[in-house]
């Protein structure tokens, strides 16, 4: 049985220098929650609408390889500035790896 996908998700600016040290965070949480990790995207302040976007690159892991993306792990909710509900429509749950919390389509308030 395979293991459900999961896109990590990370803003360029709000990262900085703490970027590599995110991106080992997310490998390190999608591996302990049982995800499979497909890819980290990685945007900046000037992507307009990164949200859609992100949705568009799980689509296209979808209409491509067949893969269905079940998570975001992101490093915190300033990476979605503060608000998971556009993610959350089209994934089952955003997860902050700071603190753990998680955040699904079924509740609007975080699980830590």
């Amino acid at each position: 049985m395979r293991s459900p996908a999961a896109l990590g998700y990370i803003r360029r600016e709000e990262s900085g220098t703490r970027r590599p040290w995110d991106e080992t965070e997310i490998r390190r949480a999608a591996t302990d929650l049982g995800y499979s990790l497909i890819k980290i995207v990685v945007f900046g302040n000037d992507t307009d609408h990164p949200a859609m976007r992100l949705r568009n690159v799980a689509r296209n892991m979808t209409r491509v390889h067949g893969v269905q993306i079940s998570a975001v792990l992101t490093p915190n909710l300033e990476h979605l500035d503060g608000d998971t509900a556009p993610v959350v429509e089209w994934c089952e749950e955003v997860v902050t790896v700071a603190n753990g919390a998680s955040y699904s389509r079924h509740r609007s308030d975080a699980i830590a």
